[in-house]
């Protein structure tokens, strides 16, 4: 997605959320939402399910931390198997290993 495509991709949500302009709070309504490098990877990294969010901190003074989690590590075959064998008994997980590498 190129930055012109993430911005007006920003500008309609901030509409549906009945925010108009952009992100400086001097912005007038309409202006356009400038997408740092960074910004654009975080949010690639979010609706790509790359990194989920871990926690929220607000603060009395409103400033927010929010804590990501992720890896850029695809899951493989064998991280799929492990994850559906993790409730089993050891006969089961033998069995399922046959059957499915055997």
């Amino acid at each position: 997605m190129s930055p012109d495509q993430l911005n007006a991709l920003a500008a309609r949500i901030l509409e549906q959320l009945g925010q108009e302009g952009g992100g400086g709070k001097d912005d007038g309504p309409g202006q356009r939402i400038v997408l740092t490098p960074s910004q654009v990877l975080l949010l690639a990294a979010i609706l790509g399910g790359v990194v989920d969010v871990e926690a929220v901190q607000v603060f009395s003074d409103q400033r927010v931390r929010i804590w990501l989690t992720g890896t850029l590590r695809r899951r493989t075959m064998i991280d799929k198997f492990l994850d559906s064998i993790g409730g089993m008994r050891f006969d089961e997980v033998i069995r399922a290993f046959l059957g499915h590498f055997g």
